[in-house]
């Protein structure tokens, strides 16, 4: 009878310690930087978009701009795989060279789901195509 105590508490502490580590890792979420490379084409309020990635956790998305071109402003908020606006209503601007958190409600939204960043041109129509390039993950350290 002891030893089969001695079991069911080793493998009680086993399956909660597991869980602890699966919670911990899923809580960091991912952020992992990528590359992003936005293209918006001639015109006023077109957008572009990123790549959908996993949204693990209610953090903000992190991206750092590298370059806009013709040394424009961008304005960049959050939506689903399906481009839906989980923003929120939060949207950010940038200029060349920027890093900013991105707010949003995606995770509050959905849980665990992918998400893109969307991107469009501040001001005047584009007389051409303006492109923006940087890194985001989808999940930022707080």
């Amino acid at each position: 009878m002891k030893m089969k105590n001695i079991l069911t508490c080793s493998l009680g502490t086993m399956v909660l310690l597991s869980g602890l580590i699966t919670t911990n890792v899923l809580a960091k979420g991912d952020t992992k930087d990528s590359s992003y490379y936005l293209q918006m084409p001639k015109g006023y309020h077109v957008n572009a978009y990123t790549p959908a990635r996993t949204k693990y956790n209610d953090s903000s998305v992190y991206q750092k701009n590298s370059w806009i071109g013709k040394d424009r402003t961008l304005r960049l908020w959050v939506v689903g795989k399906d481009k839906t606006d989980l923003s929120g209503g939060h949207y950010i601007d940038i200029t060349s060279g920027q890093k900013k958190n991105i707010p949003n409600v995606a995770y509050e939204n959905k849980g665990k789901t992918p998400v893109r960043i969307a991107g469009e041109v501040r001001g005047t129509p584009n007389a051409v195509v303006i492109s923006a390039k940087g890194v985001w993950s989808p999940d930022s350290r707080r």
